[in-house]
Parts: structure tokens; sequence; C-alpha cells
């Protein structure tokens, strides 16, 4: 996507996710940095949803910008490797049950367990 998107709603939200992670920036101009690396590095919005899920389901701690390139080139648009969704999560990435937020059972569910799976193995292989 464009640089200098600062003031992008989709990327500002996603990195407001991050916002109990550890060290996550209390500085607004490197929280604005990281939106603006965020809106560029990916190639769209469904991409730096990927990117931000992955982080979120591996990391503890708040991403840096180094993160957010290294994350660009390791996600690939999950969107287009995941089988659809079924009635009950309608393609997203989680559904409520019992007021908890979990994977849906149907095949896309399982899919995205395997990869979330797959992460954490790469990281504890190559001891992040």
């Amino acid at each position: 996507m464009e640089p200098g998107k600062g003031n992008c709603e989709t990327c500002k939200r996603l990195i407001r996710l991050c916002g109990n992670l550890d060290y996550f920036p209390a500085d607004p101009e490197v929280r604005l940095v990281l939106i603006e690396r965020l809106h560029y590095l990916a190639r769209d919005h469904q991409h730096a949803k990927a990117m931000i899920d992955r982080w979120l389901e591996t990391q503890t701690i708040a991403p840096k910008v180094a993160n957010l390139v290294s994350l660009a080139a390791e996600v690939r648009n999950v969107d287009d490797e995941l089988p659809g969704g079924c009635a009950v999560c309608g393609g997203g990435y989680w559904v409520v049950v019992d007021g908890l937020a979990k994977r849906c059972t149907c095949a896309r569910g399982e899919a995205l367990r395997q990869m979330a799976r797959r992460a954490a193995e790469r990281e504890n292989t190559h001891g992040r």
C-alpha cells in the first residue's frame, strides 16, 4: 500500500490490538511510525491483519518496525490458502463460545490451529 498513511483507520486499529503487549510504545509518534510502516509494508489490509494476527498468536512483546518488515515477508495473505468458513464462523478467524474467543471446529478453524502450531514450533526451534 502507499507510504505515509498514519491516518489509515484499519492499520491504526490493528496496531492498537498490540496495546496490551509488553513494551507497547507510550509515545504517539512511535505508534504513528508503526501504523505507517504496517500500512506501507502490507500488500493490502487483509495482509496487514494476517501480519498482526500472527504476531499476537506468537509473541508477548509489542512489535517494532523491524518486526513488521520480517512479518511482511513471512506472512502470506492467509485467506489465499485457507478453506472457506462455515455458517458458524462465516470465514472469520474466531468464534465466541461461552464468552470466550476460540477457533471454529470447521476446516478453516483447524487450518488456523495448524498454522499457529507451526508458527509456534518455528519460534521454539529458532530460539526466538
